[in-house]
């Protein structure tokens, strides 16, 4: 390429010299303030012998705090493979192990580590089955679980850089079951949910007659040289609904600029400009967003959409727009069957139960345990249910319908622990067992105080719903799928 600066290139040569005449530049010279783990590392020796070349692969992640992925659970049903269409066995024995020194990075490797630790339980699975097993990856701090099947093969790493606290916050679920139908399972279940995402409206400056205007699937504008307008913020569904309309949004790579339609097409040509589909995305009858083109502008790079958060887009001038249609955000309420239950103490030493959100998060606040529960509506009948009686001193659990007061919210949790087989790795842990005054641990409670056994690993896994799971609640769980345009 032209060198664009003589001064800096031989700069760079010199700083290369000292390199190749061993000196130590590389000690101090580059970034200071760069912060990151190393994940894994492996050593490829596939060119040694014949070029004297050795690749180290080295996986990190950002940031300077700790970040071990060993410790993440994987769980495998023992029936894994006797009956494909339950996708467990019924009798719920589930062999629960730490994903070890050997970090599976591939559905491939996952599925061989899956029927490892199930022939170490004692079970067994076809070749046909091996290959095609699907995996629930679980988000324990909000219940939150993806499909990882061969359809998304980056969706494993994807998970791993979610992870705040890996070996706290992840769990994986081995299924026998294609992704269609466990999809189908979850949703009769009613533990599927496909939230309405955000996008917004941002802005790009120009040199006369600005801005351009941009629609762009984030809560932010992601894109280099663009802000996000006030108030300009909405959801949409990527799959047609009642009440909703298809709009797409149309690309000039020209000039980078957006032509917005109603509709599910974009015209090949229009004002001079050749535009292609970029995505199509439905939205909601009503007015709180406009839309209008501007396709009579002297110059052919003016010529684009714009959309603002009011009722009309139209603009007088040469270089004016004509408003085209209106729309408004997609409102949507989602539930979810399983909550998030976190017990804390405060900074006078009372005890508080809370139902996910920013309080498990305080930091004037020492967390104590976070928990999985079902929401009352989901819960068995066999479940213990518990409310919460919030106190100006702390907060006090009782039976749920025995709360005076102030109820804060109520759960239940599963009454019987499913059978754990052996698993390699550190032997699988039941529940934390959570006192009524908030105490943590096996000899807490006293043996006439209320008391609990918050679920398990082996309970998420045992409340996957399967062909005999009739009246065992609702799933520990909720599979979420984001909307695709």
């Amino acid at each position: 390429k032209r060198i664009t600066d003589a001064s800096a290139y031989k700069a760079n040569l010199q700083m290369l010299r000292e390199i190749a005449n061993n000196g130590d530049r590389w000690k101090t010279d580059g970034l200071s303030s760069l912060a990151f783990r190393i994940v894994d590392q492996e050593t490829d020796t596939t060119d040694t012998e014949s070029f004297g070349i050795t690749y180290h692969h080295v996986r990190v992640h950002r940031g300077g705090q700790p970040f071990d992925l060993h410790g993440i659970q994987l769980a495998v049903p023992i029936g894994l493979c006797q009956d494909s269409a339950s996708g467990a066995s019924s009798s719920g024995a589930v062999s629960v192990a730490t994903l070890g020194s050997s970090i599976p990075y591939d559905i491939a490797s996952l599925r061989s580590m899956a029927i490892k630790i199930l022939q170490e339980a004692g079970g067994s699975c076809s070749k046909f089955f091996s290959q095609s097993l699907s995996f629930l990856l679980v988000d324990r701090r909000s219940n939150a679980a993806k499909i990882l099947s061969d359809g998304d093969p980056r969706l494993l790493i994807v998970f791993y850089r979610s992870l705040k606290v890996p070996h706290e916050d992840a769990l994986i679920i081995a299924d026998a079951r294609g992704p269609d139908e466990l999809r189908k399972a979850m949703e009769t279940a009613g533990a599927f949910v496909s939230p309405a995402p955000p996008m917004s409206l941002c802005t790009a400056k120009l040199k006369s007659h600005g801005p351009k205007y941009s629609i762009q699937q984030s809560d932010t504008c992601v894109q280099d040289g663009w802000d996000k307008m006030k108030g300009g913020n909405f959801h949409w569904s990527g799959k047609p609904r009642p009440g909703l309309f298809p709009v797409t949004l149309c690309d000039n790579t020209k000039y980078w600029t957006q032509r917005i339609v109603k509709g599910d097409s974009c015209d090949k040509v229009w004002g001079g400009l050749k535009w292609s589909h970029t995505g199509t995305f439905w939205a909601a009858r009503g007015k709180d967003f406009c839309v209008g083109s501007r396709v009579a502008a002297p110059k052919e790079e003016l010529r684009f959409s714009r959309t603002l958060p009011q009722k009309d887009c139209s603009l007088s001038g040469e270089f004016g727009f004509e408003h085209d249609f209106t729309f408004s955000s997609v409102k949507e309420t989602v539930t979810y069957t399983a909550v998030v239950v976190c017990v804390v103490r405060g900074a006078e030493g009372e005890r508080r139960f809370f139902q996910g959100g920013e309080d498990c998060r305080n930091p004037d606040s020492e967390l104590r345990a976070v928990f999985t529960a079902r929401s009352l509506v989901a819960a068995a009948a066999s479940d213990k249910k518990f409310c919460v009686e919030r106190g100006s001193d702390g907060d006090t659990l009782r039976e749920a319908g025995r709360c005076e007061g102030v109820q804060a919210f109520a759960f239940a949790v599963p009454a019987a622990q499913p059978g754990l087989a052996p698993a390699r790795g550190p032997p699988s842990q039941r529940g934390l067992r959570i006192c009524v005054d908030g105490e943590i641990g096996r000899d807490a409670c006293s043996d006439d105080m209320l008391a609990f056994e918050a679920p398990s690993a082996a309970d998420i896994v045992a409340s996957v719903p399967h062909a005999d799971s009739g009246g065992q609640g609702g799933p520990l769980l909720t599979l979420v799928e984001d909307a695709v345009a």
